[in-house]
């Protein structure tokens, strides 16, 4: 399949008109159209752009046929984007089903989806990494919560801070050594390994944690939530309820360590109004 064909078959499953298309890539309807009938070629810029727009690899818009919507589904997309020192990083997701961010790659980001249903954007100013994913026209919450996964690698030694926030089934952290890792939205489970420093937890639904390691602080804020925590480690824990009327239980399986301020003693702290934390193994 040539190159205007492409461009025409993603556009319309993208659910967009010429036009807005071409306000989406910065041109005129006119130049969309040469470029659908094999009149004009887009140059370099404009290729980047367009695979941008339909969460593809300009390799995959340059060659191979275009897949079907049952084949997007098991696709994986990628975006990418080099690091050279450690940076603060700001990651808003939106709607998806699961999501996963793991300190793993070596000196880039990568950003890795299952269906073409969000274009991503890393934009970088003063030290700070944006990572935003937008809904492609014709996508609404309902799909992105049904089907969209989301994996982020995250560059090994090079996370000053980072800030999530997402509206998904599942949230999975592993392995990211940061000062602080500040986590929000709207989610039912958490899983955390091998992640360091402080970890501040802000989601008002209920909540199933899975904590398979600690080195730090976990603060976990909470409006009127009843969650769970399970811990599958034997690390010495300290725990403090500061919330307003919240309540926080252990059981009788859980060793609890007195918490100093002039040691270094891994903590975990229940924040917020009303909410209670049963803490097992």
């Amino acid at each position: 399949m040539v190159i205007s064909e492409k461009i025409r078959t993603l556009r319309k499953e993208a659910g967009m008109s010429q036009e807005e298309l071409a306000d989406r890539i910065g041109v005129s309807r006119q130049a969309v159209t040469k470029w659908e009938t094999s009149a004009g070629l887009p140059d370099l810029y404009n290729i980047k752009a367009l695979a941008e727009v339909f969460g593809i690899s300009v390799d995959d818009l340059l060659r191979g046929d275009v897949a079907s919507a049952e084949q997007k589904e098991g696709m994986k997309t990628c975006c990418m984007y080099d690091i050279t020192e450690p940076k603060v990083f700001d990651i808003r997701i939106g709607a998806c089903r699961s999501l996963v961010v793991k300190e793993a790659s070596e000196g880039k980001v990568e950003v890795l989806t299952n269906t073409p249903y969000t274009v991503i954007k890393i934009d970088e100013h003063k030290g700070l990494i944006d990572i935003d994913f937008k809904k492609i026209q014709g996508v609404g919450d309902t799909q992105c919560k049904e089907n969209l996964d989301i994996e982020i690698l995250l560059p090994s030694g090079m996370v000053k801070h980072v800030e999530m926030d997402a509206i998904c089934t599942s949230v999975k952290l592993y392995g990211i050594k940061s000062d602080q890792i500040e986590l929000g939205g709207k989610f039912g489970s958490l899983e955390l390994t091998g992640n360091s420093g402080h970890i501040e937890i802000d989601c008002n639904l209920d909540l199933e944690i899975v904590l398979k390691s600690i080195d730090g602080r976990i603060d976990i804020n909470q409006w009127k939530a009843t969650s769970t925590l399970s811990l599958d480690c034997d690390t010495p824990v300290a725990y403090l309820c500061k919330g307003r009327r919240c309540k926080l239980h252990l059981a009788d399986s859980i060793p609890a360590l007195e918490y100093s301020k002039d040691e270094k003693t891994n903590l975990i702290t229940l924040n917020g109004y009303c909410s209670e934390l049963t803490v097992r193994k």
